[in-house]
Formats: structure tokens, sequence, C-alpha cells
């Protein structure tokens, strides 16, 4: 535990104040209790040595030397518990990650497993409706798993677009078919106009969909029961 909070990068060239700091951060102490202790050291000595007398100049140059000191110290601890939770936080976006790419494989052999099953077809019409659940549940679940590794990527600035030529007609889509269950349960109507030639734009179909989707997710969720949502797609040029 003293190693990760920082006792491993102690130097040599560390004044007393920031060792200090080290041995501080490394016992658990808050900023406030290091400023504490040097206000109990600062008060200690001056009500120690002014009843001899009236404040001089060596009780100028010991104020001097106590805010010094301070200030190493102060900007040593809170550099030290900032890295400590750089690292925490940098710890927790790879274990994300890494548990989303492990879960990513069990459901895309569901999925594929289902796929299998849909395009064999069945003459049960019991069946077909657990199969069309089937299909729908696995595309809801990679979809979050999708949104996990957005948020790490983004922790870790790593955040790629795939460009392409599509029609955004398609995007549109998209963004509704992820979203029709909380339009169904809020009883929240969405009028979609768009143009019956396609519309092609050079971007993250993805993204656009993710945005959309997300805009329509809030607006259903903030609006009123059975309130309405108009999406458009204008392929005027701006």
């Amino acid at each position: 535990a003293s190693k990760s909070w920082g006792l491993a990068a102690r130097s040599a060239d560390d004044t007393e104040a920031e060792k200090h700091a080290v041995l501080r951060v490394a016992d658990g102490f808050t900023l406030e209790h290091v400023v504490g202790e040097f206000r109990a050291l600062r008060s200690s000595v001056l009500n120690s040595s002014l009843p001899l007398g009236p404040p001089g100049e060596e009780v100028t140059r010991f104020n001097e030397r106590i805010d010094q000191l301070l200030s190493e110290s102060v900007a040593r601890h809170a550099k030290l518990v900032a890295e400590h939770f750089r690292q925490e936080n940098h710890q927790k976006d790879e274990l994300i990650s890494m548990l989303s790419h492990e879960l990513r494989n069990p459901i895309g052999a569901i999925r594929a497993a289902v796929q299998v099953l849909n395009a064999q077809g069945s003459s049960d019409s019991a069946t077909a409706p657990i199969v069309d659940i089937l299909i729908r549940q696995t595309r809801h679940l990679a979809r979050p798993l999708d949104d996990i590794q957005d948020v790490a990527r983004i922790s870790r600035r790593r955040v790629v677009l795939k460009i392409g030529s599509v029609d955004l007609r398609t995007c549109v889509r998209d963004a509704m078919d992820g979203n029709r269950q909380i339009l169904a349960d809020k009883e929240h109507a969405v009028s979609i106009d768009m143009p019956k030639a396609p519309v092609i734009a050079e971007v993250d179909c993805t993204r656009v969909a993710q945005v959309l989707g997300n805009l329509v997710n809030n607006a259903a969720k903030l609006s009123p029961t059975s309130h309405a949502t108009q999406v458009n797609i204008d392929p005027t040029p701006r």
C-alpha cells in the first residue's frame, strides 16, 4: 500500500518537506492533516518565543521558512495523490475494457447460433417468437458492451471513428431500432421525415446512431407521457 501511495517515488533530491509529504501520503494523511501539522508547529514555536519579547527578525524568518516548507509539502502531497488516482483510474479502465472483450466472445457465439436457427426457419409457431426474442435480446446485450468499450477508449483518448460513405437514413433507422422499447414504455411517438432518395454522407454511422439514439432516449425520458418527437433529415446543403 505504501508503495502504491508513492514511497517508491522518493528521490535523493527531495527536500525534508517533500519527504515529509511522501510519508504522510503513505500513512493516509489528507492534505488538511498536513496543513494542520504545520499550523500546530508554527503555533507551538511562536507561543514559546513571543513571551520573551515582541516579534523580531527571527520570528519573521521562521514564518517565512514555515511557509516555504508548507508550500513544498502541500505541492508534493497533491502531486502524489493525483498520480495515485490517475493510476487507479487507468487500472479501472483496463479492467473494464478486458471484461467487455471477454463478454463479447460468448455473446457473439450465442448470436451466431441464434442466426443459424433463424436461417433454418421453424414450422413450430411457438418456437419462431422465441428465436425473435433471442435475436433482439442478444443485440441489446451487445450494445452495452460497445458502450463500455467506448467509455474505456474515451478515458484513454483512443476513440476510433470508422468514417465511410453511408446513407444517413440507415443511421436514423438504427437509432430508432435501438430505442423502440423505451419509446413504447413511455408511449412516446417519434415522427421521422426522410427523403425517399439516399442521403449519402461521410460519417461514422454507428456514432451518428448513438448520438441520435441518446437524444431520442433523453426526449422520451424527460418528456411527458404520450409526447412526440420529430426527426428530420434535410439534405439541403448548408
